[in-house]
């Protein structure tokens, strides 16, 4: 899924970042798109991401991105940031669809990319 961009010409924040996420809240995915994912950013261009996690469930949807933003900036990150927090439900169920999810997955960079086996 999506285009390969090496994490390393990216914001060293954004890996620890999902990183922390994926450590506190049990993020499955977390995915850059939009124009920092393809490269088209300008000074003033945001961090559009999608979050997956399954602890979303108990959460109602309006509140999942409540204080993810700091964890982001504890961490170093120094941009605004637009997150789509889902469940891995809702996310299988958008990405199937005709919404901005599955407009989008071609070219989202994978901040949690998995290992590959031998």
């Amino acid at each position: 899924m999506g285009r390969r961009r090496a994490l390393a010409s990216l914001d060293p924040a954004l890996r620890r970042f999902a990183e922390r996420l994926r450590d506190e809240l049990g993020a499955e995915r977390v995915l850059l798109f939009g124009s920092q994912a393809g490269r088209r950013a300008g000074p003033e261009s945001d961090y559009d991401v999608i979050v997956v996690a399954e602890s979303f469930n108990s959460i109602p949807r309006l509140r999942r991105a409540s204080g993810l933003r700091d964890r982001f900036y504890e961490v170093g990150g120094n941009a605004p940031m637009d997150l789509i927090c889902l469940t891995p439900e809702e996310f299988d169920h958008a990405r199937r669809g005709i919404t901005l999810i599955s407009a989008v997955l071609p070219e989202v960079v994978d901040l949690l990319p998995r290992k590959v086996s031998p």
